[in-house]
């Protein structure tokens, strides 16, 4: 099975809308098993590749140094879309 990480540069999901939706969303996503990462930045200039037993692996860093495996990355942006993979 595959792992999904979200990893979201604020600490609540739909910030700009009432609590209880933030909420909704995480609670959706905990029932998915989806990992979710609140208040950190993936660190644009660390998107690393390595082989692995599987193929090619990325290796995503976050500003505060924590690092997360990957084997498709796809990255949203308010005013563009990167998809690695």
């Amino acid at each position: 099975a595959k792992r999904i990480t979200l990893i979201h540069s604020r600490q609540h999901l739909l910030n700009r809308f009432e609590t209880y939706m933030h909420d909704g969303a995480m609670e959706k996503l905990k029932d998915l098993e989806i990992d979710v990462v609140l208040g950190a930045r993936v660190d644009m200039s660390h998107l690393a590749s390595r082989e692995a037993d599987h193929g090619v692996e990325r290796v995503i860093r976050t500003t505060d140094g924590r690092e997360f495996e990957a084997e498709l990355v796809v990255s949203f942006f308010q005013t563009s879309s990167l998809v690695l993979g």
